[in-house]
Formats: structure tokens, C-alpha cells, sequence
């Protein structure tokens, strides 16, 4: 807030707003510009700068107008495919514990040809193995 910025907690936010801008020189094609942001109730927010912490998928499937997605962005949408999800266990345990063998990342599945079921798939991960002091 010092700096003229404010958090608000709660806002929906159900639109990324956007403006088409001119070319910044002759040749060059049109850019578009995030310019702020639209709530839930339809109150709009103009900004400077528009951050999203939403995924991926939400910003340029959801909040951004279809005609404005960046190009890269539908390239990106084209090629990629998303990866199943998964539990996440972040584990610490006393590193005498473990043993030299260890690996800090581990997948946990019973039978890989179910590794996209729903909640077929466990993923834990053991910081300790990489640094035993956050033990």
C-alpha cells in the first residue's frame, strides 16, 4: 500500500480486461495489454500492472477474452498435454532414518497402467534426503 497498490481478499475476479494497442512502429503488428481486472459484482479494476495467480488453463481459458489470447499461448494449449493429478506428501523426517539409497522424490502407485486413474497416484517427496538440518 506504500506504494500505491492494494490487496483485496475475497474479490472474484471473473475477467482479465484487456485494450488493444497501437503499433509501437511502422511494420510491427498491434499488441494487446492487460489493463486491469473485473470482480464478480461487475466492479472494474484499472491497473498498471495485472498479475494472475491462476493457473494457466484459468488465465488464458477463462479470464482472458478468446480474441486476445496470445498467440504463444494457443500454441502452448495445442501441444501440451495436462498431466493426470496426484497426491502430494511433503514429508521431513530424522535423517537417521533414511537410508543412503533414498531418493527425495518417489512416486507411489500400485499398478503404473492406473498412474491417470483419480487418486491413483501418490507423490512424496522427502526434503531431508537433499538437506538433513530442515529435519
Amino acid at each position: 500500500e506504500e506504494n500505491g497498490g492494494r490487496v483485496m481478499y475475497a474479490a472474484n475476479v471473473t475477467k482479465i480486461l484487456t485494450e488493444d494497442k497501437p503499433p509501437a512502429s511502422e511494420g510491427e503488428a498491434p499488441s494487446t495489454s492487460a489493463v486491469g481486472v473485473e470482480l464478480s459484482d461487475g466492479t472494474q479494476l484499472r491497473s498498471k500492472t495485472v498479475i494472475s495467480n491462476a493457473t494457466r488453463w484459468d488465465t488464458f481459458k477463462r479470464l482472458v477474452d478468446d480474441t486476445h489470447v496470445p498467440q504463444s499461448e494457443r500454441d502452448f494449449f495445442e501441444r501440451y498435454k495436462k498431466s493426470p493429478s496426484f497426491v502430494t506428501a511433503h514429508i521431513v523426517v530424522d535423517a537417521s532414518v533414511i537410508s543412503e539409497s533414498t531418493y527425495c522424490h518417489n512416486i507411489v502407485l500400485e499398478d503404473w497402467a492406473r498412474l491417470e486413474d483419480p487418486r491413483g497416484t501418490l507423490f512424496v517427496s522427502i526434503p531431508t534426503v537433499l538437506d538433513p538440518s530442515v529435519a
